[in-house]
């Protein structure tokens, strides 16, 4: 496969619009070098727009170019997905509430994938499936939708989907920020305080805050609560797994807050990773990533 290119003129705090050739199957963004993102490209109109907390909506209009902390909030929404790359499986969760019945379909780039009317009611409720995905294609979008007004499917949330690896992400809490997690709660809440099969309760130890700022192109800010005593791990990897900076290893931390500085001066542009583990008494240890962006 070919490869081509397109120069961008970056300035930080500048935001552009680019156009790509109506061939390309999917765009990388590298920044000095590294890979930031990697998306697959849909050649229909209109425009994707990504949020900082790492959610997606693509639109029929092109608006003006700004920042969006988050997508619009939205009665269903996409609450867990796992892909099994050798068994070409993949899993959803759609999870949310309305007092009135909603016909939702999924979708994969246009192919409709499941259909089905929602049911009233006041709690959130979770509902799964699983197909096995019959493809050679190597990427390609999941699209959650509701029938509008005039009958047409309008997307509500999107998803890239790289098949050619395994993968499991999930909104924690429930509707939340999209979280990589090793255990699957399909069917119920993302709560990590709820029992897993071995019926081995994980509590909630901590809170790992978003860096600050971020993007930052000097310095950041990593915090976070720890909400009872623990035996604590915190460090930064590169987006290869890569640890550059190892703060805590198995340490034994009291309850409290705590606060480190990274300092990225001598790493590249790009997307690197802040990991908390914690684990107390004879609970399972409970991991949390988040992604912070560099650039210089």
């Amino acid at each position: 496969m070919n490869e081509e290119s397109i120069s961008l003129p970056f300035e930080y705090n500048d935001s552009q619009m680019i156009s790509i050739p109506s061939h390309w199957e999917y765009v990388e963004l590298l920044i000095a070098g590294d890979v930031v993102q990697s998306l697959p490209v849909v050649n229909e109109e209109g425009v994707l727009s990504i949020a900082l907390d790492d959610q997606y909506i693509f639109s029929d209009e092109i608006f003006d170019l700004k920042t969006m902390r988050s997508i619009p909030e939205q009665d269903f929404q996409l609450n867990e997905i796992a892909y099994n790359a050798i068994e070409q499986k993949l899993s959803v969760e759609i999870a949310g509430n309305s007092d009135w019945s909603i016909q939702l379909g999924l979708f994969i780039n246009d192919s409709l994938l499941w259909e089905w009317n929602s049911v009233p009611g006041f709690e959130v409720s979770f509902l799964d499936s699983n197909w096995v995905l019959m493809t050679s294609k190597e990427n390609g979008w999941l699209h959650l939708c509701q029938v509008n007004e005039n009958d047409a499917w309008k997307i509500l949330e999107s998803r890239p989907l790289h098949l050619q690896e395994s993968f499991h992400e999930s909104k924690v809490p429930d509707l939340g920020t999209w979280t990589a997690l090793s255990f699957s709660t399909f069917g119920e809440s993302n709560d990590i305080t709820r029992s897993q099969q071995n019926k081995q309760f994980i509590p909630k130890i901590f809170a790992l805050y978003q860096n600050y700022p971020n993007p930052f192109n000097s310095n950041t800010n990593i915090t976070f609560d720890l909400l009872d005593e623990a035996t604590v791990s915190l460090y930064v990897a590169d987006a290869k797994g890569r640890k550059l900076r190892v703060y805590l290893d198995e340490n034994f931390l009291e309850k409290g807050f705590y606060s480190f500085d990274w300092s990225a001066e001598f790493q590249s542009s790009g997307i690197y990773f802040i990991t908390l583990q914690a684990q107390t008494s004879d609970y399972l240890p409970v991991a949390m990533s988040r992604k912070m962006i560099y650039l210089k």
